[in-house]
């Protein structure tokens, strides 16, 4: 029998003698109890009696309470657990604000808070801070205008430039600018001929240019506008005989370059050439034989006169073939009388104007063979187109062969220095002969 109250009971039975045994049981019942119960919200865990739950649930805890007895508390637990929303990862530039605090430094910084069940919620904010840069500033002077990242700018003053970094935050690029300006000049002039301009030489109207750099170290464009007026310029080529008058009134007796200058209208020098060849004088190379002194049998004159002395009466001169006792005289005579109708050139040495004496020398007259001098004879140059017009004579000696040569030398052609380059006549004559004239006209 269960008993569940306090009381006397008795229980009889038979021992083992078969008799009723009477067994008294005197009871005191305690009971058991249920204190300690409890209904628990909690965060994350809760200990409760030294045991801790993490989970949501109905725990019950066992112990005797004062009557030995056993108390069953029972707890009804609500767990609530805390949170980590709101992590964040971030790069920012310079500063980032989070949850009311603004961070300037890479870090890992945490907020907490209350969650929606009232639990702790922590937020954890993983920073990086890259900075903002001041890369690229420049301080420039520049001519008339500066192009920089893009934008050109005419006008000195500070101007920034953004951009971002490789961090990827802003750089902030500053320039400060100077601005010098080019400059322009000008020049207008006439010139003659040319005009030298800057270093270069133009010889033709135009406008043109040099460039220079002005005192801010700026292009300075220099402009000429240039007008080119001309001297002329002319040759002439002249031959000319003895003497030659140009049109700038001078006469000329020589061989050579002449200018002459003067100032046209446009005020600009003109210069005139004159170039002179002076043809003065023609050669003779004259080949004659005297009869009377021809030896046939060798082709060559005989040249007895140079070879004999005559004597003369002291005081007088020989003529022609008329000699007298005196003092030895050389039949060929070293000096020849010139005539005053024979026509000489001026500084002519073979003879003098105005009749003036031809002279040779002992020594050519001592000289032997072919080109032993036979005897004078006078040269003459005749008019082409009226051979009865003598231009100019010439004294001069004439060797055993024929050749008319001169008396200074006893060798060269004759040289008439005053008759000028054409067609002539020529004519040969001697104290003993007849004289002879070309049939026709001789290119001199």
């Amino acid at each position: 029998s269960t008993y569940t109250t306090s009381g006397s009971y008795t229980y009889t039975s038979l021992n083992a003698s078969g008799c009723v045994n009477t067994a008294t049981l005197t009871l005191t019942v305690n009971y058991s109890t249920t204190d300690g119960n409890a209904t628990i919200t909690a965060c994350d865990s809760y200990t409760w009696n030294g045991s801790t739950y993490t989970t949501s649930g109905t725990y019950t805890y066992t112990s005797l309470n004062a009557s030995g007895c056993t108390n069953t508390a029972t707890l009804t637990l609500t767990i609530n657990y805390s949170t980590t929303n709101g992590n964040a990862t971030v790069t920012a530039c310079d500063s980032y604000t989070w949850n009311g605090s603004t961070y300037t430094t890479s870090g890992v910084y945490t907020f907490t808070s209350l969650n929606a069940s009232g639990c702790v919620n922590t937020a954890t904010l993983n920073l990086t801070v890259n900075y903002s840069t001041t890369d690229g500033n420049a301080t420039v002077t520049a001519c008339d205008s500066y192009t920089w990242n893009g934008s050109t700018y005419t006008t000195s003053g500070s101007y920034t430039y953004t951009s971002l970094n490789a961090s990827g935050c802003v750089n902030t690029a500053t320039l400060t600018l100077t601005i010098n300006n080019s400059t322009t000049t000008s020049t207008t002039t006439t010139q003659c001929d040319a005009y030298t301009w800057n270093g270069t030489t133009y010889t033709t109207a135009g406008t043109y240019t040099f460039t220079s750099l002005n005192a801010a170290g700026c292009l300075n464009t220099d402009t000429l506008n240039l007008t080119i007026n001309y001297g002329s310029a002319d040759t002439m080529n002249v031959t000319a005989c003895n003497t030659y008058t140009w049109t700038n009134g001078v006469t000329y007796t020589m061989s050579g370059q002449y200018t002459y200058t003067y100032n046209n209208a446009f005020g600009c020098a003109s210069t005139h050439t004159l170039n002179l060849t002076m043809n003065n004088g023609v050669v003779i190379a004259a080949n004659a034989m005297l009869r009377g002194a021809y030896d046939a049998s060798t082709g060559l004159m005989k040249d007895s006169l140079r070879q004999v002395t005559h004597f003369q009466t002291p005081g007088t001169l020989p003529s022609d073939g008329q000699f007298s006792v005196g003092a030895p005289v050389n039949v060929i005579p070293l000096t020849r009388i010139a005539f005053a109708s024979e026509l000489p050139c001026a500084n002519d040495n073979e003879i003098s104007i105005g009749g003036g004496n031809a002279a040779t020398a002992a020594a050519i007259l001592a000289v032997s063979g072919p080109n032993a001098i036979v005897d004078w004879v006078l040269i003459e140059v005749r008019d082409g187109s009226n051979f009865n017009t003598v231009v100019s004579t010439k004294n001069a000696l004439i060797q055993r062969d024929g050749d008319v040569v001169s008396c200074i030398d006893g060798t060269s052609p004759l040289t008439f220095s005053c008759v000028c380059p054409g067609n002539y006549y020529v004519s040969i004559k001697h104290r003993n002969h007849l004289g002879v004239m070309t049939a026709n006209t001789v290119a001199l």
